[in-house]
């Protein structure tokens, strides 16, 4: 977790920006980033992408770079980890092109 945080801060040198990408994974690794950040004093958006159980295990099936077995164990816990982020962005990415998702997050940001 430290080296994916002095990564991170690393990249706020340079960029006033940085996007962090993370899939579904247990809360403790979701909010550990998030605290230390804030902690630090940063401005921090979190958006949550989600999607119909459906379309999310869909998505995993056809993606050959990840492991799918993993990544299936852990869809039906998408609905707690959601309800654990009550302060954060949410958007439902059902049926949307990944740009459609891109233009959400901008206008998050960018208001």
């Amino acid at each position: 977790m430290a080296q994916f945080e002095s990564l991170i801060e690393s990249e706020l040198l340079v960029n006033e920006i940085v996007l962090v990408d993370m899939s579904l994974v247990g809360l403790k690794l979701k909010l550990d980033p998030i605290s230390y950040f804030a902690d630090q004093g940063y401005s921090i958006f979190h958006v949550v992408l989600y999607s119909s159980l459906d379309d999310l295990k869909s998505r995993i099936q056809n993606d050959d770079k990840r492991d799918q077995k993993f990544a299936l164990s852990w869809v039906n816990s998408q609905e707690k980890l959601i309800s654990a982020f009550n302060n954060s962005y949410k958007i439902d990415t059902t049926g949307l092109s990944p740009d459609e998702i891109a233009r959400e997050i901008v206008s998050i940001v960018f208001g």
